[in-house]
This record gives structure tokens, C-alpha cells and sequence, in this order.
């Protein structure tokens, strides 16, 4: 793994720019970062760290490094806070600034420290999927048509939609601020219940049911992934192509091992 690229391309837009106001101490934390990444690669064991797995003992590392860099500084930035609402309650503060403090922290907060830092894991993914789908439709060749550029856009749309809607939610200024710079969003307008264009918009929408897409009688709600033959309707009404199950297959089996050799799981 290589730590310093690690840290310059996803840790640091997510955790780090924005936290801190001047150049030089978002360069201090770049480097403290650095250096504690590097000694976990030595302190990590499976065993004797609950279980997480290495990204998330990483992040919560880093996360502790970043915090306590924070109170040297003496500064109030965006970094979440890892203090209990308990503890927030033992500061002696007053007024209506406590009760902001407090309300910040705890919408922050689950009640599960493991659903958290599986959530903060998962954004972390979504800045370097974000920035693979990106970079791939950059791409000129016959390596990357236009067609298959579509069908990635198709199906990068699809897992952000179930994303958003069950595990990241609809905070965002959690998520990477080009997240939805590879959105396909007449797609998401097909299989939505209202045009959506922010976070927000996506995780408070419904999905449309079989039967409103494929007039079927079916009024469950559509599943992500999504059928072939929802695809093959969305193809044909949306983009004018016809398309088969095969097709959308072939694609999606080619999308899927992409994610899998960048991620080394499946998304």
C-alpha cells in the first residue's frame, strides 16, 4: 500500500483541507499523517485490534492523530469529534453555544462505534470511486467507448443511489465534493420518484416501483442492482438503444472486476 498516496489523494481532501485554515498546518497534519501511517503498518494485528479490519484501524489512527493535532492548535474546524455526548455534557459551557456544540456532536455520533467507523470507512471509498468513474471517462480509445462509458455511468449511479440511501446518508458535507461529477441524473430521474440533483435530494426520494417502470402489476419498489429488465426499459425510453440482458451482463461483469482490482472487493 503506498501510504503517502494514501494520504495526499483520499485522507487529506476528506479530513484535512478543510479542517484547518492555514497552508501550514493542513501541511503538519499531511505529514504527521504520514508518519503514523507508516507505524501502523508495523502496530496492526487482527487479533489484538477488535476485530477492524486494516483501512478502518488506519483511518481511526489517523482520525486520533488529526484530534489531537486539533487541540494543540486550540482550533474549532469541521474534524469530527470523538468525544461522547456524556462528556460533552461535563464541559462547562453555557448558553446556546453549548447546545449547538452538543447537537453537532451528536448527529456525528451512532450508537454503534463499529456502524460508525464502517460509515467514515465507507466515504473514504466512495472519494476513490468517485475519482476511478472520473478518470475512466476522461479516457480516449477504443478501451473506453462511449458505450461502455455509459453503462459505467449506469451502473456508478445505481450503487451511489443505494449508498446514499442506506449507509451514508444525507449529510453533505461528508462526502467528496465531486461525487456527483460521473452522477447520470436522467437515469436517476427514471428510477426516482422525484428529479434529484444534491445528496439530500437522492436519499429523501423513493425509488418508483416494477409496475410504474415495466407495467407489470409488481408494486414493490425497484432493488438495487437494478434487473435487466429495468435496464432494458430505461435504454430503450431514456437513451433510444436497444439493448439485451447479455449486453448489460457483459457490461456489468467488466465493471465489476475493475472495482474489484482497484478496491479488492466488490461494490
Amino acid at each position: 500500500m503506498d501510504i503517502s498516496n494514501y494520504v495526499d489523494n483520499v485522507y487529506k481532501p476528506m479530513k484535512i483541507d478543510n479542517a484547518f485554515e492555514r497552508s501550514v498546518d493542513v501541511d503538519d497534519m499531511r505529514d504527521l499523517c504520514i508518519e503514523k501511517a507508516v507505524d501502523v503498518l508495523d502496530e496492526y494485528d487482527p487479533k489484538n485490534s477488535e476485530g477492524a479490519s486494516f483501512m478502518t484501524f488506519l483511518n481511526q489512527c489517523l482520525r486520533n492523530r488529526q484530534i489531537d493535532f486539533e487541540r494543540k492548535l486550540n482550533t474549532r474546524n469541521k474534524v469530527i469529534d470523538k468525544k461522547s455526548v456524556d462528556e460533552m455534557m461535563e464541559i462547562e459551557l453555557q448558553g446556546e453555544n453549548a447546545q449547538n456544540l452538543i447537537e453537532k456532536n451528536m448527529g456525528y455520533q451512532t450508537t454503534d462505534k463499529y456502524l460508525f467507523e464502517e460509515k467514515e470507512e465507507s466515504l473514504l471509498i466512495l472519494q476513490q470511486y468517485a475519482d476511478y468513474i472520473i478518470g475512466f471517462m476522461e479516457h480516449r480509445g477504443k478501451k473506453y467507448s462511449d458505450v461502455k462509458k455509459l453503462y459505467y455511468r449506469i451502473f456508478y449511479s445505481e450503487s451511489l443511489i443505494n449508498c446514499i440511501r442506506k449507509e451514508t446518508g444525507d449529510n453533505e458535507e461528508c462526502y467528496p465534493s465531486h461525487i456527483l461529477d460521473a452522477f447520470l441524473f436522467r437515469f436517476s430521474d427514471y428510477i426516482l420518484t422525484e428529479p434529484c440533483r444534491t445528496i439530500y435530494e437522492i436519499y429523501h426520494s423513493s425509488m418508483h416501483t416494477y409496475d410504474y417502470i415495466l407495467h407489470n402489476g409488481n408494486e414493490e419498489t425497484l432493488n438495487i442492482p437494478l434487473s435487466g429488465k429495468v435496464l432494458i426499459s430505461y435504454f430503450a425510453d431514456v437513451e433510444k438503444k436497444k439493448v439485451s440482458d447479455a449486453n448489460i451482463s457483459q457490461y456489468r461483469k467488466s465493471y465489476k472486476e475493475c472495482l474489484k482490482d482497484l478496491f479488492e472487493l466488490d461494490i
